[in-house]
């Protein structure tokens, strides 16, 4: 059962401040104060907006809506487990059950009922809280992107940091969720941070490589990140910093065209998602066929005296190193 929330929360915008009107079970000083920075804030000024964000190991979800005709107010769920999708879904529930009510303690009785059920009933139909899948649309990313695609695929290989900007909150989350079914082996639990908007938020969390912002400004960052993502310009820009580590081989030109042929295939998402896993499982065969039998590792000798090609052999080296493996 992925059903895990760990607090529940209702915020009320009074003119132009907001407020914290209801917890169950309680709240963190940390998480008040993100979420009184966070809600209606610059580029998420709207109602029925749902988007989400991260504190540490703690995933928010947030939906804003209207109460009673004219008050704009958001009910924010937090969990421990990633399933963006399914708490979409209990947001627009208790969203929908505060704007009938108004109640904080029928939430409580809504969450409780569908803890115990696994579901709920909504106008006499049963939704069930099993298989909600985060809505992706890698085809159309790399169709848009066309060959550059394979900078990313490097790039999350590499577990190169990347902001990835939209001015749509909505639109860079699904741009961000394609990106994810990119290379499956990179889990978006290690390396997402769904929306950050400062400077300092990035800062204060640098484990992490797949970043995503409406702040335009944090593109000029060049010192923090690899490679940028502008999602509405459809566009990919490396910084200086991180070239050396992006010289496209004959295997990186070989994937490239192989993702832009599936993306122009009659195959569905997940025929895609799935192929591309499969090329991804084989580079790491490649990659593992370089190991001495006499060692845990691979050893940069071993690359070196077997590859003529000189690109192909530094990426198999960094690829080694960011899997830990390489044997110096």
């Amino acid at each position: 059962m992925f059903f895990k929330p760990t607090s529940f929360h209702v915020l009320e915008k009074e003119n132009t401040e907001n407020l914290i009107t209801w917890n169950y079970p309680s709240i963190s000083d940390e998480l008040k104060t993100v979420l009184i920075k966070t809600c209606f804030s610059h580029g998420v000024e709207a109602c029925g907006l749902f988007y989400f964000k991260r504190l540490g190991k703690q995933w928010i979800h947030i939906k804003q809506f209207i109460v009673n005709n004219d008050k704009a107010a958001a009910v924010i769920v937090v969990s421990q487990c990633f399933q963006p999708k399914l708490y979409e879904t209990l947001c627009d529930l208790f969203a929908a059950q505060y704007s009938r009510s108004g109640s904080g303690a029928d939430l409580v009785k809504l969450y409780l009922q569908i803890y115990t059920k696994n579901g709920i009933y909504d106008n006499d139909d049963f939704i069930s809280l099993n298989n909600f899948t985060w809505k992706t649309n890698l085809k159309g990313l790399i169709k848009s992107l066309g060959l550059e695609t394979i900078l990313i695929y490097n790039a999350l290989l590499l577990k190169k940091q990347i902001l990835v900007y939209h001015s749509s909150v909505e639109d860079l989350q699904e741009g961000l969720a394609s990106i994810t079914k990119l290379v499956l082996i990179r889990k978006p639990e290690d390396l997402l941070l769904p929306l950050a908007n400062s400077l300092s938020e990035i800062k204060e969390v640098s484990t992490y490589s797949l970043i995503g912002t409406i702040n335009k400004n944090l593109l000029h960052q060049r010192n923090i990140f690899d490679v940028f993502i502008d999602l509405e310009s459809q566009s990919i820009t490396l910084t200086d910093k991180a070239r050396d580590d992006f010289q496209m081989s004959s295997l990186h030109k070989e994937i490239a065209h192989f993702l832009v042929q599936l993306s122009e295939s009659d195959g569905s998402e997940q025929d895609l998602i799935t192929a591309v896993a499969r090329k991804t499982s084989d580079l790491f065969k490649y990659l593992k066929s370089f190991c001495d039998d006499k060692e845990e590792g691979i050893k940069v000798t071993s690359i070196e005296s077997k590859l003529s090609n000189k690109k192909l052999a530094i990426f198999l080296i960094n690829l080694a190193m960011t899997e830990n493996i390489l044997v110096i």
